[in-house]
């Protein structure tokens, strides 16, 4: 049974702008088959219900591993955020307090450097759009402390719009890498999608 049905019928009409890019996400990782999901996200769920504003992502990636199989690692620094995200989802999701970039460091370190997530999805730091530099930092610097990728993992970056022609966003420095390293972008909307080759 495929989640798109699920997806299509609770959730899409309630992403606005960010529910193609969770359909991309969702497909790819149906596409994989696998028995046991590892889903990672840095910015956890703040406010219940703000399917427009946020995107309620922890609870859609739980809902994902639910109906399938596997888990989620939330983490965001805030612990309120956590506190709210404990609150709405299933055991399968472990929501952690700490710096994204520690916790990602730390996280690789004990796993021999290799990532094993099948999905990353980078949220973590409030997109600024009088100084987006920051914000595109910190989730690249994300990137490069979650280790090595192994094929077919797919990064996805939230909060990334075109203004005046210019694209501006979360995702433009891990374009930027992920361009030198040859790994292809899926999906180019509000959401940003890659997948490893």
């Amino acid at each position: 049974m495929s989640f798109l049905e699920k997806f299509d019928t609770d959730y899409r009409h309630l992403l606005l702008q960010r529910a193609t890019g969770f359909r991309v996400m969702f497909e790819l990782l149906e596409y994989m088959e696998a028995s046991h999901y590892r889903i990672l996200e840095t910015g956890s769920l703040r406010l219940l219900d703000n399917w427009a504003g946020d995107g309620q992502s922890t609870r859609l990636f739980d809902a994902f591993v639910n109906f399938h199989n596997g888990v989620v690692f939330s983490v965001d620094i805030n612990p309120a955020v956590i506190a709210v995200a404990r609150s709405t989802v299933s055991s399968r999701t472990h929501c952690v307090c700490s710096d994204s970039v520690k916790f990602l460091n730390d996280f690789a370190a004990m796993t021999g450097g290799c990532c094993g997530f099948d999905l990353i999805y980078l949220d973590s730091f409030d997109l600024d759009l009088d100084n987006p530099g920051p914000s595109a930092f910190h989730h690249v610097k994300e990137l490069m402390a979650v280790g090595r990728l192994k094929p077919g993992t797919i990064v996805a970056v939230d909060d990334n719009l075109v203004i005046d022609g210019r694209s501006i966003g979360k995702g433009n420095l891990v374009e930027a890498y992920f361009a030198n390293i040859d790994v292809p972008l899926i999906y180019n909307g509000y959401q940003k999608v890659w997948r490893v080759p």
